[in-house]
């Protein structure tokens, strides 16, 4: 696996509703899981972006960002100085 550097194109998958949320401005940062764009960027069907990135997870509220029936999704494409905020979550978070 190749280090993420300040060079490498990352992305940020988001829900429908946040969509306007950052198109607006309300949202100017980006934080949660990403992913390297090469990795992703050739899965494009809702249900695959779902499974691959294992976004059918269940909110705090019974709720899932990304629904069984849904057909919506948002994709931020970016670089980041940051690199070393970067985390890669091994094992099992829950302990």
């Amino acid at each position: 696996m190749l280090k993420i550097t300040a060079d490498t194109k990352i992305q940020k998958t988001i829900t429908a509703g946040d969509i306007e949320k950052y198109l607006s401005g309300d949202y100017t940062e980006v934080g949660g899981y990403i992913a390297k764009a090469d990795d992703e960027g050739h899965i494009k069907n809702y249900d695959d972006v779902v499974e691959s990135s294992r976004l059918d997870y269940v909110s705090w509220d019974g709720s899932r960002p990304f629904p069984e029936d849904g057909n919506t999704y948002g994709k931020i494409e970016f670089k980041t100085n940051n690199v070393d905020n970067i985390e890669i979550p091994y094992g099992d978070i829950w302990r």
